[in-house]
């Protein structure tokens, strides 16, 4: 290589060494750029992909909002209804009871009557041929007893529904490195946090022992 004044080989290698370096700092620079290019065409994908689910997105979130204030409704309804059923399965119930004392009642008039007939020695036993239809009472006897022996559902009396609850979703699982704020030229992913996240539980009163199958949580 080349030689130093003195004749030694020191500028040679000076030389090899710059050039060496001057090739890797190069290769270096071209790394960059290369990567500097996907990074952009990466960011430019992202805000297309993030542009192209934003309605998508904001549909869900307004979905999950109607469907929570939904069944929330449908529940009450459903309590509502609920509560009518029992009261008409309480109405039934007393008209049976009231309808099977009638007719014990006018069985025993009948009896009565038939009995005071019988015992009368004037007038009235020759006028009236007057006979208890037993057979009769045995026939409501027995149909009101068919209808007693019928399930009213009385569990609708016990029985409480599930509440479906959507209450945000803590974050406090969520590892550090997922919270920091992105990049100025990646701030079209600052809709993601502009999104709630819900979180969506089925509840049992806590007075029914027998939890449900289904209950259930899940996040959106």
């Amino acid at each position: 290589g080349t030689k130093c004044p003195s004749g030694c080989r020191m500028q040679g290698l000076i030389d090899e060494k710059d050039q060496e370096f001057s090739h890797r700092i190069d290769k270096i620079k071209k790394l960059f750029s290369d990567n500097q290019n996907n990074y952009k065409k990466s960011n430019q994908i992202i805000v297309e992909t993030v542009n192209v689910l934003k309605p998508n997105l904001d549909s869900a979130q307004q979905l999950d909002e109607t469907y929570g204030r939904l069944s929330g409704e449908l529940r009450r309804r459903i309590v509502t209804l609920k509560q009518r059923v029992v009261t008409q399965v309480n109405r039934i119930k007393a008209l049976q009871s009231s309808i099977q004392e009638q007719v014990v009642e006018m069985k025993r008039l009948e009896v009565d009557i038939d009995i005071k007939i019988r015992a009368c020695k004037g007038t009235c036993a020759r006028s009236f041929d007057y006979k208890v239809d037993k057979e009769s009472y045995d026939n409501i006897q027995k149909q009101l007893a068919q209808a007693n022996s019928i399930n009213m559902h009385p569990e609708l009396q016990e029985t409480t529904l599930s509440t479906l609850k959507m209450r945000p979703l803590k974050d406090s699982n969520v590892p550090d490195h997922f919270k920091h704020k992105p990049l100025p030229e990646m701030q079209a992913l600052n809709i993601i946090n502009n999104i709630k996240q819900m979180e969506v539980v089925l509840e049992r009163p806590e007075t029914d022992a027998k939890p449900s199958r289904g209950d259930s949580s899940y996040h959106t």
